[in-house]
Formats: structure tokens, C-alpha cells, sequence
């Protein structure tokens, strides 16, 4: 210690910090350096800092709760409104690149049932269960989201449809296999499209949506894919 006090007392500025805090919360420093051949920082110069570090101290928690805004309160996934703006950027990329892409809705089977029989708790539990079951199974490019309800979606870029149904069944597998609180059973239904120039979000959301129908109509627990007509 007495070695590092005589080099910092040998350097040849002056020191100035001040806290980063926003809401009671310290949140790091910032530091200001002065020559010491001059005047030692003025008022003016210490107020400035003092705002500076206010400004970046409400841009730290703005950012946080920017970041807050996109992610579902229950499940942690992401919402509606990331994937919307995602899905944009990810249309751009694919046809920049000529390289695909795919979209997955998933809907839980019958769970207004667990609702009803098992209470909202139950549910929420569930849910967060299932958005713990996409977190363990997707790569770290995929855009998990919660739509509302029980209805999911999974924005898979680099992903041809062939790939994307792979991945479903297994999920859908996992699902009707995992232990739920309660020891409920829970199944899933899926529907599935690939991106095609002139395809939109809405587009997309729609076909997925249909194919998704099919799958609860025909008896749940089911993959379902939009193929384009003529493939």
C-alpha cells in the first residue's frame, strides 16, 4: 500500500468522481481527470459532472426497463410486439441473403380444463414451465415468445421447414413427457410455415395459425405444416 500511494501520489492530474445512481440504486462510477498544471476543477465543472452522471444514471434504468418491456412478466419469454419487430429485420436478412427461415405456433391442448379444474396458480405454473422447456431447447439465435394465453410462437431464423418440423416434434415430444406441477399431462399443438418472398408477419402468423387449427381439429398433440401449393 505505501508503494501505490507514492505512485498515485507522483501522477500529475487531479482526480474528480462522482456516483451513477438513478431510484436509490448505485449503479457505477465516472471519473474526470485535470492536469495538475492548472487550476483545480472549478464549480461549474463539478456540477456538470454531477448532471452528466444523473443523465447516464436515467439512461441505465430507461435502457433496463426498455429491455423489461419486451420480456412477458410470467414466463420471462419474449412478447408480441420483439417479435413483430424482429420478424422484419429477420425478413430483410433472408431475402439479402437468399437463406430461410421459419415460424412455429404452438397452443397447449385443452387448458382451460387445468384452469378450471386445478386453479389460475396451476396455469401459471404450467406456462412458466413450458417457457423453461423452450429456453432449454432452442439455440441461442431463436426468438422465443409468449402471443397471450397459452399460445407460444418460435421465430426460427436459418431454418428450413423440414428443420423446423424436427424441432417441433421433439418439443411437442418433450412436452407430453415432462412433469408438470401436479403431475399434470400437457400436450401441444403445432402449426408451422417457412418464409416466402412477399410473405409478411402477418402473413406468416396467419398461415401458422391455420395449420395450427388443422392440428387441434384433427386431434391435438399434432405438427402441422403450410406447404405452399405446387412443393
Amino acid at each position: 500500500m505505501p508503494m501505490l500511494k507514492q505512485i498515485l501520489n507522483s501522477l500529475q492530474f487531479y482526480l474528480l468522481g462522482s456516483r451513477i445512481k438513478s431510484r436509490k440504486r448505485n449503479l457505477g462510477y465516472i471519473f474526470a481527470f485535470g492536469d495538475s498544471n492548472l487550476d483545480l476543477f472549478t464549480k461549474k465543472e463539478v456540477f456538470l459532472l454531477e448532471l452528466f452522471t444523473e443523465q447516464i444514471g436515467l439512461a441505465l434504468i430507461n435502457n433496463e426497463l426498455y429491455g423489461l418491456s419486451y420480456r412477458d412478466s410470467l414466463t420471462s419469454l419474449y412478447v408480441r410486439r420483439y417479435l413483430e419487430e424482429r420478424f422484419e429485420e429477420e425478413i430483410s436478412r433472408s431475402i439479402r441473403t437468399n437463406r430461410p427461415f421459419s415460424f412455429l405456433l404452438l397452443d397447449l391442448d385443452d387448458f382451460k380444463k387445468i384452469n378450471d379444474s386445478h386453479g389460475h396458480i396451476t396455469g401459471d405454473k404450467v406456462l412458466i414451465e413450458i417457457g423453461n422447456l423452450l429456453r432449454e431447447r432452442l439455440r441461442d439465435i431463436d426468438i422465443p415468445v409468449r402471443m397471450g394465453g397459452e399460445e407460444f410462437a418460435i421465430l426460427m431464423p436459418e431454418t428450413p421447414l423440414a428443420g423446423a418440423k424436427i424441432f417441433a416434434e421433439r418439443l411437442k415430444e418433450r412436452i407430453e413427457l415432462h412433469s408438470f406441477p401436479g403431475s399434470l399431462k400437457v400436450t401441444a399443438s403445432f402449426g408451422l410455415c417457412q418464409f416466402e418472398t412477399g410473405y409478411t408477419f402477418e402473413n406468416m402468423y396467419r398461415l401458422c395459425d391455420t395449420a395450427l387449427y388443422t392440428a387441434k381439429k384433427s386431434g391435438k398433440n399434432k405438427v402441422i405444416l403450410h406447404v405452399n401449393e405446387g412443393e
